[in-house]
């Protein structure tokens, strides 16, 4: 961590999850510590989290995760970045499916799927001629089941 932080210093701790996730948090305790194998600093913050604030160490802390901020106009600027980002992103992939559709629509379709136009025509059904009388009655089936004879009148022409 090459960033060094002033105990008291407000900084806001940008998730990579969410384009908008932000934490804020400020820095209570700095720990220098120099040992045998070599120095190193330490970073205690109290951020507020969404279940209550937390000491969290920014040694843990890593650029995976995401990243700090160290003012509100680094911030704005982090975040108008992200989302203008995220536009960007969004509008490539819409022109790419109105891209791809459009050439589908050019495609002329194959004869299977070709819309088909309905007749206009009404079936004419062609009435039996008949030789008897007999063939003048028709009949018919009524509600409760019983068949009744009808006698079809055919105009004279």
């Amino acid at each position: 961590m090459s960033q060094s932080y002033e105990v008291g210093q407000a900084i806001f701790i940008l998730s990579k999850k969410g384009v908008l996730g932000v934490i804020p948090a400020v820095v209570c305790e700095v720990v220098a510590r120099k040992t045998l194998s070599g120095d190193s600093i330490s970073y205690q913050v109290l951020a507020e989290t969404p279940k209550g604030n937390k000491i969290i160490d920014l040694s843990r802390f890593t650029d995976d995760i995401g990243e700090i901020c160290i003012s509100v106009t680094d911030l704005k600027t982090t975040l108008l970045k992200r989302v203008t980002g995220l536009v960007e992103e969004t509008i490539s992939k819409l022109e790419t499916s109105v891209s791809s559709l459009v050439d589908e629509a050019k495609k002329p379709l194959p004869a299977s799927e070709e819309v088909s136009t309905p007749s206009l025509k009404t079936p004419i059904v062609q009435p039996a001629i008949a030789h008897s009388e007999e063939a003048l009655y028709d009949f018919i089936t009524l509600p409760d089941g019983r068949k009744a004879r009808v006698r079809i009148q055919m105009p004279n022409e």
